[in-house]
């Protein structure tokens, strides 16, 4: 095996890869078994192999058989992997454009190799001619490899189809249209013609110059479209803080209020000690003891702040006529107690919203608290009615004026889980809405 054969079979390897990770991008396997996954892994060698056997018998490049293995890897990867139908079309959008613009480069790098060599470009390509891989080939080819591991990677780390919203899709169509019939009606004259010349050269340069162009305005569209999220995220944060503030102020004044009240109290029954009316000073006791009893609000953890905003929560849900029930048992705060705050408001308030959509006899809201082996765990488990909406693993609101964003509540719980080395569960099976939140360490971090 020559170089050339062998960067084409690593890049075509590369190639394939960057197109899975593109497919399988927060997806869940549909089987587990070892057998599967074996012939799921055979079923993948099989495009590098033909693609391999094409190069030494017949031609060095072949369009129309790269574009089948594309197809034949986006089968494979639909019926191996499960996609919900909201993300499958956006993720067969950017797979395509992908298996295009590689495609593509791979044209142009056999038609720049062949001006090179002063041939046609079915010449070049010819397997039975024998020419040798020119050094511009395999050049264009690594870049391109290089490319494309870098593409697959910023996809998914930034998350960027959780990000795309109608508009942007009918773009990505009309990019995707565009390059179909400049390979089909346009480039395939070039690929024919009878020597590869400097003018077609050009105006390859030139289309590729400006399918970048277009790529460029798009990612800077996505990145304003995330930057705009992020400063919604923020901004829900921001609510929440305000609320807690409030609900801290709320409690003070009534503390104020209560501690002024006990000093009088305390005054009186010294009145009565003093005067020997023994029998007045017990009554105004059972009075104080009455009214401490009732307090300002319910000890669930021991935790001033944290007991304030679940008291908050708990109104709050009794106005709608959910009931709250508490199973807690921990003796100390996990994190920064503001930030944790933040995160039971979120989740509650999500739990209230949902719950109260469901028949009146079902409006219950579980909240378990436990600090099993240096582990924190809040478990907030409610019903919900109706179908809820996933994108890419996130979950979706459900209000109609939100309907193309994320929940930011959910998203701001999961990134101060993973400030506090967090994470966080969700399930959504038998009408029971659960979210699991785990703290490891917590037994270390303060009280």
């Amino acid at each position: 095996m020559n170089l050339g054969i062998f960067i084409k079979l690593v890049t075509n390897i590369v190639f394939i890869y960057s197109g899975i990770k593109i497919l399988r991008y927060n997806t869940e396997k549909r089987w587990y078994h070892p057998v599967t996954q074996f012939f799921y892994f055979i079923l993948l060698c099989i495009p590098p192999v033909v693609d391999i056997i094409n190069t030494i018998l017949f031609c060095k490049h072949s369009p129309t058989l790269l574009m089948i293995c594309f197809v034949y890897i986006g089968i494979v990867q639909v019926f191996f992997n499960r996609i919900s139908f909201h993300d499958f079309w956006k993720k067969i959008l950017f797979y395509f454009i992908y298996a295009s613009s590689i495609i593509l480069i791979e044209d142009m790098a056999c038609y720049v190799a062949s001006y090179f060599n002063h041939v046609a470009y079915v010449t070049y390509c010819d397997a039975k001619v024998g020419l040798n891989w020119h050094w511009s080939h395999l050049v264009i080819l690594i870049l391109a490899a290089v490319g494309a591991l870098f593409f697959q990677r910023y996809i998914r780390e930034r998350a960027i189809l959780q990000y795309v919203k109608r508009i942007d899709i009918f773009f990505l169509i009309c990019i995707l249209t565009l390059q179909f019939v400049m390979e089909q009606y346009v480039f395939s004259f070039f690929w024919l013609s009878a020597k590869a010349t400097s003018k077609y050269l050009i105006f390859i340069f030139l289309y590729i110059w400006m399918m970048v162009s277009l790529n460029i305005v798009f990612w800077i569209k996505k990145m304003l479209n995330q930057s705009e999220n992020e400063q919604l995220l923020s901004t829900v944060q921001l609510n929440s803080l305000k609320k807690e503030y409030d609900l801290i102020m709320e409690q003070y004044t009534v503390k104020r209020i209560q501690l002024h009240d006990i000093i009088h109290q305390d005054l009186v029954i010294m009145s009565y000690m003093q005067n020997e009316q023994y029998t007045l000073a017990i009554q105004e006791f059972e009075k104080k003891i009455q009214f401490l009893k009732r307090g300002t609000g319910n000890k669930y953890t021991g935790i001033d702040a944290i007991d304030f905003i679940f008291d908050y929560e708990i109104e709050k849900a009794k106005k709608s006529s959910i009931k709250v029930k508490m199973k807690i048992d921990c003796f100390s705060c996990p994190m920064d107690k503001t930030e944790f705050c933040i995160i039971i408001g979120n989740l509650m308030d999500n739990a209230i919203e949902a719950t109260e959509q469901v028949d009146i006899s079902k409006r219950i809201i579980h909240v378990d608290i436990l600090e099993p082996n240096d582990m924190f765990i809040l478990k907030i488990r409610n019903p919900y009615s109706g179908e809820i909406k996933k994108s890419e693993g996130k979950y979706l609101t459900t209000k109609k004026k939100d309907l193309d964003m994320h929940s930011l509540g959910l998203r701001s719980v999961e990134n101060l889980l993973k400030a506090n080395n967090g994470m966080m569960e969700i399930t959504d099976e038998g009408g029971i809405f659960q979210v699991i939140v785990f703290i490891y360490g917590s037994s270390k971090l303060g009280t």
